[in-house]
């Protein structure tokens, strides 16, 4: 791995990625010599513990150098604007050093405590979200990564868009 991957980024950021010691017996579960392997499995790391590295490099093997035919391969994260990032860059054979999303909206604090619902509503009137994204690629490529991932994301077209949504109460 260490001759293809490096690291995206923190303080190691550039450094080719070497397999530690927790991350080979996460892949010694999912691949193991010998015996059937799991159909399915769910691997949760701390923050700081090269997720940004490990998924998409895991999940790129699953699907194109395993050799299981029609193989799915699913991979969640808990941050959506970084995953659809480092996704997007994947596709693209972009090698992403730093990716950093921030998102602020203006929100009036009178609709959201119910003090006056009349005239401000109970939610976010406008949202913005700002890339900080590097990588071996130009400047153009980078912003293509970037939209192409916010064009892909469930999340983001639902927001955007506004979709019905229904509520449905069971009581026991």
């Amino acid at each position: 791995m260490a001759k293809f991957l490096t690291i995206p980024k923190g303080v190691n950021a550039g450094k080719p990625f070497i397999i530690e010691p927790f991350q080979r017996s996460i892949l010694k579960a999912l691949f193991p010599s010998r015996g059937l392997r799991p159909r399915q499995a769910l691997t949760s790391l701390a923050r700081g513990n090269s997720k940004s590295t490990t998924a998409p490099a895991l999940a790129l093997y699953c699907m194109f150098g395993d050799e299981v035919e029609a193989a799915q391969v699913l991979c969640v994260a808990s941050d959506l604007r970084q995953a659809m990032i480092v996704f997007s860059a994947a596709a693209r054979k972009v090698r992403l050093t730093m990716v950093e999303s921030t998102l602020e909206g203006d929100l009036d604090v009178q609709g959201a405590m119910g003090v006056n619902t009349e005239d401000f509503r109970n939610g976010f009137t406008a949202i913005r979200m700002h890339i900080r994204i590097a990588g071996d690629a130009p400047a153009e490529k980078l912003r293509t990564v970037v939209a192409r991932g916010t064009d892909r994301s469930v999340v983001f077209d639902s927001i955007s868009n506004g979709v019905p949504i229904s509520v449905d109460v069971d009581t026991v």
